[in-house]
Parts: structure tokens; sequence; C-alpha cells
């Protein structure tokens, strides 16, 4: 399968958009939010620093989606 990690990763971004819209329908209705797993902190510690490095300026739009990319692609 061609580009198997391009796939990966908008598989993922599709399933963050669900999770988001179940979310905020969940707020709306007063529902409570659930405690974040291990994992979920785990995965997010190695997301904020790829966020804070883009939002310096410190790496492009381009290397930002390959970490993110890898961190998909080691899950």
């Amino acid at each position: 399968r061609a580009h198997a990690n391009i796939w990966t990763f908008i598989r993922c971004i599709a399933s963050e958009e669900s999770r988001f819209q179940h979310f905020l329908i969940q707020l709306e209705t007063g529902a409570q939010r659930r405690a974040k797993t291990n994992a979920t902190n785990a995965i997010q510690k190695r997301v904020d620093p790829l966020n804070e490095r883009y939002e310096k300026q410190e790496i492009d739009a381009e290397n930002l989606l390959y970490g993110l990319a890898l961190l998909v692609a080691k899950k």
C-alpha cells in the first residue's frame, strides 16, 4: 500500500475529529469528562513539545506533521 503512514495519519485526524464532536456534545449536555489514561498522557507529553516548537517557529509545518506522523506510527 502506497504511503501507509499518510493514510494512518489521515485516519487518526478523522478519528480525532469524531472524538472532538462527541466531546462537544457531552459538554453541551453537562456530562462529566473522563480522566486521562496513562497512555493518553504519554502521547500528549510527546505532542506538546512539537506544538511549542512549531508555535515558536523553530520547526515548520512539514516537520511538525512529520513528527506527529512518527508518533502515530509508533502507536
